[in-house]
């Protein structure tokens, strides 16, 4: 409804992660299912263009002017507040209203502005740096390969996708207060737990 770049970015970055993950029994038929989907993805693309809307708008500043809502300063002020503290970080919700502070923007009454990273990787570490950011991205990378070895040993390759999608939007988007974010997560870490003990039960004593 919004013309949202980074949820078309997501959408074919988990039909695509749908199609190379997965058992070689059934990659063909997933492979034909995401051209099917990604050739859909285009006509409505055409579609938009065609008509003017606002996703076509937002799309073609994107291409010509390198527009990105505003979010390349965010992330410059954000990248500047980890580099001058970056082992701790400015602590929980600080970072939002530091970054109000360094981007001088005003909420109400002249207050300063709480104002999100737009990157879920850039909010841990300006919230909490590296000793508490490097864990919890270890976490994602972690999942991302539970998804992953889960996929390719079931052919159940959603979980990877689901994480995959996940990835994606959050790298323009900070998602980790939402409970889907944690859902998905659970989804992947399960998939791939699942077959490891499997693999293990099958193992002679």
């Amino acid at each position: 409804r919004t013309g949202s770049r980074g949820g078309l970015l997501s959408f074919g970055g988990g039909i695509a992660a749908l199609a190379f993950c997965g058992g070689r029994t059934t990659r063909g038929a997933r492979l034909t299912i995401a051209l099917a989907v990604l050739g859909l993805l285009g006509l409505f693309l055409r579609r938009e263009f065609s008509v003017g809307s606002a996703t076509a708008a937002r799309l073609e500043r994107s291409w010509t002017e390198g527009d990105t809502a505003g979010r390349t300063g965010i992330y410059d002020a954000a990248w500047e507040m980890f580099q001058e503290r970056p082992l701790l970080g400015y602590g929980g919700g600080n970072n939002h209203f530091f970054l109000g502070t360094r981007l001088n923007k005003s909420g109400r009454s002249d207050r300063v502005a709480d104002i999100d990273t737009h990157n879920v990787f850039l909010a841990v570490l300006t919230e909490v740096g590296i000793i508490g950011g490097g864990p919890f991205i270890a976490a994602l990378l972690l999942a991302v390969w539970a998804g992953w070895r889960g996929g390719r040993r079931t052919g159940d390759a959603l979980p990877f996708a689901m994480m995959c999608a996940l990835l994606i939007m959050n790298v323009s988007t900070t998602g980790f207060r939402q409970k889907i974010f944690w859902i998905v997560l659970a989804a992947a870490v399960a998939a791939g737990s699942r077959e490891a003990k499997r693999a293990h039960a099958s193992v002679p004593s």
